[in-house]
Formats: structure tokens, C-alpha cells, sequence
């Protein structure tokens, strides 16, 4: 499997899976965090597939996850 389409499949199943945790939880899906998790995989995505930059699917589900962190936890906003 080629790293743009493994980077893609990690950052949507990244918003399902938290996704549907807040679901269960009964408090809904914030708009912002999908928003924010779809925009950082596309540049993610984007960078890999245009440039010799080559990201490791762990460390970009570990920036997703540190920087989608504040919009789950219901920051200011």
C-alpha cells in the first residue's frame, strides 16, 4: 500500500473512530474536530504525493492526535 493512501485511511479512520466514541458518549460530533482532522490529513496527504517528504503513518496519527486534541476536549470557542 502506497504512504499517501495508508496517511488517508489513517486519518479517516481516525475521525470515525473518535468520532463515534463521542457518539456513544451521546455528546455528538464536533464539526470542528472533523473539520480540523480531514484538513490535516489532506495536507498531510498533499506534502507526501507533491514532495521527497516522507511521513511515518505513526508519527502523523501522533500530530493528529496531539494537535485534534483540544477541539475534543472542548476548548474555548
Amino acid at each position: 500500500m502506497s504512504l499517501h493512501m495508508m496517511i488517508g485511511l489513517i486519518g479517516l479512520l481516525y475521525v470515525v473512530i473518535f468520532g463515534g466514541m463521542s457518539l456513544l458518549r451521546r455528546e455528538g460530533l464536533s464539526i470542528r474536530f472533523a473539520v480540523e482532522s480531514v484538513c490535516l490529513t489532506a495536507i498531510a496527504i498533499i506534502l507526501v504525493v507533491l514532495t521527497p517528504i516522507q511521513i511515518h503513518p505513526v508519527v502523523f496519527l501522533l500530530l493528529l492526535y496531539i494537535i485534534t486534541l483540544r477541539a475534543l476536549a472542548g476548548g474555548p470557542g
